[in-house]
C-alpha cells in the first residue's frame, strides 16, 4: 500500500449506534427561534446534527421561552426498533403503523409503554443487535418518571395516580362504564390531558375520546363521545386510586370481562331488533329515566336552550319506543351517527380481541310512556312484548249493537301509507263521541277496543292540555302526530271544552271560538282513530257534529246492568285463594246491592272499599261489608242533594263574562281600553318614580348636614 494512500472512514448507518443521544431545545440569550445544545455546550451544527442520525435513540428536553420543561421528544433512528414495533403494534390510532422510516415521540411516550411487554418479548426472541438495540430503548424507558405507573398497575388490586393515569388507558381498549345504572362498553381511540378555566383554580382531567352504538332514528351508527376523569372529583391529592373505582376503566381490568362481553352482544342484539320497529308497543316494567322539560309557553330566555333533565321513575305499562320521534320532539338530543370505519383487520388487532361492534350498543333505548305521557329511557333489558288481552272488549256492559259498530269500524280503519305527508290526511280519520253521565264506561270502551285490537291508547285529560290557546294547539297537533305515526286510539277524555257550541247566550266568545277552530282543524287532518268523552251531548257545536263519524250515548246502568256490573267485580274475589276470602253467594248479593242506583265507577270504588274494610276486619269479606258500604254511599248521595243551591252559585260564579264581553255590551271599542290600562300604568308608574326621587334628594340632604 502506498504511503500516499487515504485511509477512508465509513460512515455509519442511520441507528446503527446502539446508544443514546441527550440533546436540549431551548431559547437562549432571548432568541425568538429555539436552539439545540448538548447540555450547556454550544448549538449543535449542521453537520453535527447529521451525526446523531447515527444514534440509536435521540432524545431531547424542550424548554419554553421561560426555561421550564414542557415535553422530551425521542427520535427513534434504530431500524432493529423501528420493525420491532411495527410487529407489536396492532392498532393505535394516533400513530404510524408501519414505522418504515425514523419515527419521533413525545412523552409520555404512551405507545412505547403500553408495549413494553410485548417488546421485551421481542428482545428475548430475535437476540443478537435486535436484542441490544430494544433493551437501550427499555432502559431508557425505565429512567422515566412515568416506570412507576407499572408497579402500581401490577398489584392484587391495580392503582393509579392522577399524574399517570394516561398509562392505563390504551387506544384500542374497551372501557367499562355504568350508565343508568347498567354496564355500557366504549371503544377508546385516544387520550389527552386537559384542564378547564375557572374563576379559580383549574380543574384538570384526562379526556378519553370513545366510541359507542347507537341509533338516531334513520340509521345505526357509531357515535363519538368525550368521557372526562376530573382530577378533583376522583383522586384525594397525589394519592392513589383503585382502577376499578373510576366512573370508567378498562375492561381488562373488571374481573368478570367475559361474563360482561358476553352479555352485551346479546343486549346490543336485542337493541338492534327494538329500534328496527319504530312505533311499536311493549310492556315495561322496572326503573327508567324521565325527560323533564321547561312546560309550553315559557316566557324566561334562559329556558329556550334548556333541553331538560333525565329523572329516575318507576314505570309500569304501555310504552312505544320510537327514536325518530323523539329526536323530531327534542332536537338538542340528536347524536351525530356516522358509518363504522375501522376494518375488522384493525379491529382483530386489538388486546380485548374486541370483533363485534354489537356490545357497544347502549344499555336504553328512547321510547313514550303512555301511562306517565312523556318521553323515557328505557332499559333494554326490562323492554317486553306486549301481552294484549283481545277479549278485553267483550267484559265491557254496553247498550244492544254498540260492540258490533265499535269493533267493525276500529278493525277495518285503514291507515295512510304517508303517515307525515299532511295533505293526504284531510277527512281520513274515524272520530268516535261517547256521551253521558259519568260511571257509564265511556273511557273504558276506549282502553277495552284498544286491548282488543293491540294498538296503543294515549289518553289525554282535557286538564294537562295547557291552559292558553298556544300551548293547547302545540299539545293537540303533537298527540295527533304520535297518533298517526303510531296508529294508535287517542282518547280525550272530558272534551267537552272542544265540543260545545261557539255561542253563549246568544254571544260569540272569541276565545271559544278560538278554541274550538283549533280542534277543528286537528280534527280534519288527523287519520287516526279518535274517541272523545263528553257529559253534555246538547251543547256539541254544529261544526264539530258535522265531523264525527259515530256519536253514542252511554246512559245510567238500569237494574239489569248493575247487577252484571256487580258480578263482573264479585265474581273474581270468589275465585281468589289469597286473603281476604270471600263468603257469600253471588245471585243474591248481586241482586241485593243493584238496587242501589251505583254507576260502574262507583261500583268498583265500593267493592274495593269492602275489601279493604275487610282485611282489616275478619279477613273474610261478606255480605255485611259490601251493605254498610252501599249505605254509606246512599247516605251521602241524600246529603248531596241538600248542597245542589252552593252548587249552582258556583256554577254561576263560573259564568261571570270576560272583559271582552262587557265591553262588547258596553259598546266601549277595545282600544279604548287599551289606551285606559296603558295611561293608567304610566300615571302610576311616574309617581312610583317621582316619590323615589324625593326620597333620595331627602337622604342627601341629611347626609349632608351630618
Amino acid at each position: 500500500m502506498s504511503s500516499e494512500e487515504t485511509k477512508v472512514v465509513a460512515t455509519p448507518e442511520p441507528g446503527e449506534q446502539c446508544d443514546v443521544k441527550h440533546l436540549k431545545r431551548s431559547y437562549v440569550d432571548g432568541s425568538n427561534d429555539p436552539v439545540v445544545t448538548e447540555g450547556d455546550s454550544d448549538p449543535v451544527k449542521k453537520e453535527e446534527d447529521t451525526k446523531h442520525q447515527s444514534f440509536a435513540l435521540v432524545s431531547t428536553q424542550n424548554f419554553d421561552k421561560d426555561n421550564n420543561r414542557t415535553d422530551t421528544t425521542l427520535l427513534i433512528n434504530s431500524k432493529h426498533i423501528l420493525a420491532a414495533l411495527t410487529r407489536v403494534v396492532r392498532y393505535y390510532p394516533d400513530q404510524d403503523e408501519e414505522f418504515d422510516k425514523p419515527s419521533e415521540l413525545t412523552s409520555p411516550f404512551n405507545l412505547l409503554y403500553h408495549h413494553r411487554k410485548e417488546l421485551s418479548e421481542e428482545a428475548a426472541r430475535v437476540g443478537g443487535d435486535g436484542a441490544l438495540h430494544l433493551n437501550l430503548l427499555l432502559s431508557y424507558l425505565d429512567k422515566q418518571k412515568w416506570a412507576e405507573a407499572e408497579t402500581l398497575t401490577a398489584r392484587e388490586n391495580p392503582v393509579i395516580t392522577f399524574d399517570l393515569l394516561w398509562f392505563v388507558f390504551k387506544p384500542g381498549d374497551l372501557l367499562y362504564r355504568m350508565v343508568n345504572g347498567e354496564p355500557a362498553l366504549y371503544w377508546l381511540v385516544s387520550v389527552c390531558y386537559d384542564e378547564t378555566p375557572t374563576t379559580g383554580d383549574s380543574w384538570k382531567y384526562l379526556e378519553l375520546e370513545c366510541l359507542y352504538q347507537a341509533h338516531d332514528g334513520k340509521k345505526t351508527g357509531v357515535v363519538r363521545e368525550s368521557l372526562k376523569i376530573y382530577e378533583h372529583q376522583e383522586f384525594a391529592g397525589d394519592t392513589p386510586e383503585k382502577i376499578t373505582s373510576l366512573s370508567v376503566f378498562p375492561l381488562k381490568y373488571h374481573k368478570d370481562r367475559e361474563g360482561i362481553k358476553e352479555r352485551l352482544v346479546k343486549r346490543g342484539q336485542r337493541y338492534l331488533e327494538l329500534v328496527q320497529k319504530q312505533g311499536q308497543a311493549y310492556h315495561y316494567e322496572g326503573l327508567c329515566r324521565r325527560l323533564k322539560t321547561p312546560p309550553g309557553g315559557s316566557y324566561f330566555s334562559s329556558e329556550e336552550k334548556f333541553i331538560g333533565v333525565w329523572l329516575p321513575e318507576t314505570a309500569t305499562g304501555r310504552v312505544v319506543l320510537d327514536c325518530s320521534t323523539f329526536m323530531e320532539d327534542n332536537p338538542f338530543h340528536r347524536v351525530n351517527v356516522s358509518n363504522w370505519s375501522i376494518s375488522k383487520e384493525s379491529l382483530d388487532k386489538t388486546t380485548d380481541g374486541f370483533d363485534d361492534p354489537t356490545l357497544l350498543c347502549l344499555p336504553y333505548v328512547y321510547g313514550y310512556s303512555l301511562d306517565m305521557r312523556c318521553w323515557c329511557m328505557f332499559s333494554v333489558d326490562k323492554v317486553k312484548t306486549a301481552d294484549w288481552k283481545h277479549k278485553d272488549f267483550d267484559s265491557v256492559v254496553l247498550p244492544d249493537g254498540y260492540r258490533k259498530i265499535i269493533t267493525s269500524l276500529v278493525k277495518s280503519h285503514k291507515f295512510a301509507s304517508h303517515t307525515r305527508d299532511e295533505t293526504a290526511l284531510k277527512g281520513k280519520g274515524l272520530i268516535f263521541v261517547l256521551h253521558g253521565p259519568p260511571g257509564t264506561g265511556k273511557t273504558r270502551t276506549a282502553e277495552a277496543i284498544a286491548e282488543t285490537t293491540s294498538k296503543p291508547l294515549l289518553l289525554f285529560p282535557t286538564g294537562e292540555l295547557g291552559g292558553d290557546l298556544r300551548s293547547i294547539q302545540s299539545e293537540l297537533r303533537r298527540l295527533v302526530r304520535y297518533g298517526t305515526a303510531w296508529k294508535a286510539i287517542l282518547l280525550i277524555d272530558e272534551a267537552d271544552v272542544f265540543l260545545e257550541s261557539r255561542q253563549v247566550d246568544g254571544h260569540v266568545s272569541l276565545e271559544r271560538n278560538a278554541l274550538v277552530a283549533v280542534f277543528l282543524r286537528q280534527l280534519e287532518y288527523f287519520q287516526g282513530i279518535i274517541f272523545l268523552t263528553s257529559n253534555r251531548a246538547q251543547m256539541f257545536d254544529p261544526a264539530v257534529k258535522s265531523r264525527i263519524n259515530v256519536m253514542l250515548h252511554y246512559p245510567s246502568p238500569d237494574k239489569e246492568t248493575r247487577k252484571v256490573l256487580w258480578a263482573q267485580r264479585l265474581g273474581p274475589i270468589l275465585k281468589l285463594k289469597s286473603l281476604p276470602r270471600c263468603e257469600l253467594d253471588l245471585n243474591s248479593a248481586t241482586e241485593t246491592l243493584s238496587e242501589y242506583e251505583m254507576n260502574g265507577r262507583e261500583i268498583s270504588n265500593a267493592v274495593n272499599s269492602a275489601l279493604t274494610i275487610a282485611k282489616a276486619d275478619t279477613l273474610t269479606l261478606n255480605m255485611d261489608h259490601l251493605r254498610s258500604v252501599a249505605k254509606i254511599w246512599k247516605d251521602s248521595q241524600e246529603k248531596s242533594v241538600e248542597v245542589g243551591p252552593v252548587v249552582d252559585a258556583v256554577q254561576e260564579i263560573k259564568r261571570i263574562p270576560s272583559i271582552s264581553e262587557v265591553l262588547r255590551t258596553l259598546k266601549i271599542p277595545l282600544w279604548v281600553w287599551k289606551l285606559f290600562v296603558s295611561a293608567f300604568l304610566a300615571g302610576a308608574l311616574f309617581q312610583g318614580s317621582l316619590k323615589i326621587f324625593k326620597a333620595r334628594i331627602r337622604w342627601r340632604g341629611r347626609r349632608a348636614h351630618r
